[in-house]
């Protein structure tokens, strides 16, 4: 939930006021329990600044014990806190020994960076350490909502760094525990703030020092291949700086899953990163966001080179003509004011045309009917609970979008975050870009059409509609699947469609069926090369212990198959094909239904087994 920022450019400093504003318009992912910020700024003199925390009252005695360690010279206070805490500062010549951190709660020592946070809001933070004039290469920032720990000291406040690196980080690692015992037995350290996300820095750190590079930390991290002791588990995704003489390397990743949003605009001499499209457009209205994937990444070198995987493409059309009596959201506070404004307008003319959207949330939920044209990012959880709604958005769309919608015609022109069309009843929802992770979960009916690529988990749990792909999509596509129908065009691997286990869990299961008399050896090989769907074929009853590897013993695996579509679907596509083209006239970005016609698609339906008659029934 927390909002976290950053921003690198190799070029020019950046001012501190940007990477504010960027957590400013992320407000509703805070709280007052605590901020702060992380800047590439090294030392003159090559010294260490060494800041910690401490009650003011117990500093001389502090000092005494710490110089029993490290020689810390003039310690000077750089910000006074709440209940008598504050922060302190001391130049010195080498890193502190693990120690160090049981004595106080040290929240930097590095080379080339700077930290500053506490309890409060950004600009809060920002006032007790007077950052106004502050410039940098690179910036993190984070603003934050405690969930798995407490939110009352600043110690417990993001960015997190050890040695040169820092992170901010939202998220919740399951991976805490194993993560801790691995940094404890590397580093020695024993001393630690009990919030999760400070296991990253550790980490993070440890790899690049032991001369690691930083995409292959990064997928050491997310994948744990390396070392799965280092794997983070849950939903993650982190920003950091990694300070060198050369200059920061600045870097963003993701969980595998995509469990926590990220977006990255890459410009020509500034990259961008937040937890929202709209906070990166709120500083840069030019910018171009685009999805971070599941286990997708974003690094950027000193030198300039940049390497990226996994991001989602953008789409940008031309400006239309804003109507002169439209809405401008930078009006209203908040979105119960900006709702009644759109109701006012619809009760009224019966449409309602909305500027200046930078990811405000809860657009124009539960209203209708009526016409709603809408410029911008606009935020989560909009154009929910909406009946008889006809709705055109010329930008982008963040996550949550269209949930249980009703006879709604929701058009994007451009790309939608995690989520979209979540329990959506009826209508349509269509989208000339990308789509996220999660699209048409709960999806009860209506009909979805997206030209670009779709992340994971598409039509999850999915009990009625259709849903027509265009482009690429992701994994475990129509888990949990009962009704409805997906068209994808082309084909692609059966292995991506339900949540199948790994191939060797597989492995491990048919092999134990030899060992038990129940397959023979021939058999075993001849079922190394199928898929799940041949392996329910032939196995029959004993696929119904298989089938608890894949928890779809009640549910059934879906129906997948690679072939030119019938001539009832050819009806039925046609139909949504112009339903979507009538929708995209505005933009002109139109799907030729004919050409369309001479690709395979692959057609997903959903089934349940009779495992007894050993075949699917499909009724």
């Amino acid at each position: 939930m927390c909002g976290i920022g950053g921003i690198v450019s190799l070029d020019r400093e950046i001012p501190f006021n940007i990477i504010l504003d960027m957590l400013e318009s992320m407000k509703m992912r805070g709280t007052e329990h605590g901020a702060g910020f992380a800047a590439y700024s090294p030392t003159e003199n090559g010294l260490i600044r060494f800041r910690f925390f401490a009650e003011e009252n117990d500093i001389n005695v502090l000092t005494t014990r710490l110089n029993e360690y490290i020689h810390l010279g003039k310690v000077s206070k750089i910000a006074q806190l709440n209940r008598g805490l504050a922060a302190f500062e001391a130049l010195i010549k080498s890193y502190p020994p693990s120690d160090v951190y049981k004595l106080v709660h040290v929240f930097q020592a590095a080379r080339h960076l700077e930290v500053w946070k506490s309890i409060g809001w950004p600009h809060s933070v920002a006032e007790v350490y007077s950052l106004w004039t502050k410039n940098s290469y690179a910036w993190l920032g984070h603003t934050r909502y405690p969930t798995n720990s407490p939110g009352f000291k600043p110690w417990l406040a993001h960015p997190f760094s050890y040695g040169e690196v820092a992170v901010v980080h939202n998220g919740d690692l399951s991976s805490y525990g194993i993560n801790k015992r691995f940094v404890e037995y590397v580093l020695g350290i024993e001393n630690f703030t009990g919030n999760d996300s400070e296991i990253i820095a550790y980490l993070l750190s440890m790899f690049l020092n032991d001369g690691l590079s930083v995409e292959e930390t990064i997928e050491t991290l997310i994948s744990g291949e390396k070392l799965r002791w280092a794997k983070l588990d849950g939903p993650f995704a982190v920003i950091f700086i990694y300070g060198t003489s050369k200059g920061p390397i600045f870097g963003a990743f993701v969980d595998k899953h995509h469990l926590r949003p990220l977006y990255v605009s890459i410009d020509s001499d500034v990259v961008y990163v937040a937890s929202e499209a709209g906070a990166i457009k709120s500083v840069n209205p030019r910018s171009k966001p685009r999805m971070v994937r599941g286990g997708g990444f974003v690094v950027v070198y000193p030198d300039g080179n940049k390497v990226v995987k996994g991001l989602s493409e953008y789409k940008e059309y031309d400006a239309v003509q804003i109507p002169i009596d439209a809405i401008d959201a930078d009006d209203y506070k908040n979105s119960v004011l900006l709702n009644k404004a759109i109701e006012l307008s619809l009760a009224r003319n019966g449409y309602a045309h909305v500027i200046n959207l930078k990811g405000h949330r809860y657009v124009a939920n539960g209203l209708g009917p009526g016409r709603l044209e809408l410029f911008g990012v606009v935020g989560n959880a909009s154009l929910n609970v909406v009946e008889g709604v006809e709705a055109r958005i010329y930008g982008l769309a963040q996550e949550d979008l269209g949930d249980c919608a009703m006879d709604s015609t929701i058009v994007v022109y451009g790309s939608v975050g995690d989520s979209a069309g979540q329990a959506m009843r009826s209508g349509g929802l269509y989208i000339t870009g990308s789509a996220g992770n999660r699209l048409g979960v709960q999806m009860k009916g209506g009909v979805i059409v997206v030209k670009g690529s779709v992340g994971d988990y598409l039509g999850e749990y999915m009990s009625g509609g259709t849903i027509l792909v265009l482009g690429s999509v992701g994994r475990y596509i129509a888990s949990g699947m009962v009704g409805g129908k997906i068209f994808i065009k082309g084909c692609i691997p059966l292995s991506t469609i339900g949540k199948a286990p790994p191939r060797t869990l597989l492995m491990h299961y048919i092999e134990a069926l030899t060992k038990r008399g129940l397959q023979n050896v021939e058999e075993v090989k001849a079922l190394k090369d199928l898929d799940a769907y041949d392996l329910m074929r032939i196995l029959g009853p004993e696929f119904e212990k298989l089938s608890k590897l894949w928890g779809v013993l009640h549910v059934g695996y879906p129906i997948a198959e690679c072939r030119y579509v019938s001539d009832d679907e050819k009806d039925e596509i046609k139909r949504i094909v112009e339903e979507y083209n009538k929708a995209v006239e505005t933009v002109k970005e139109y799907i030729d239904v004919e050409e369309l016609f001479s690709y395979r698609f692959t057609v997903i339906k959903s089934a349940k087994y009779r495992y007894k008659a050993l075949a699917p029934d499909t009724t």
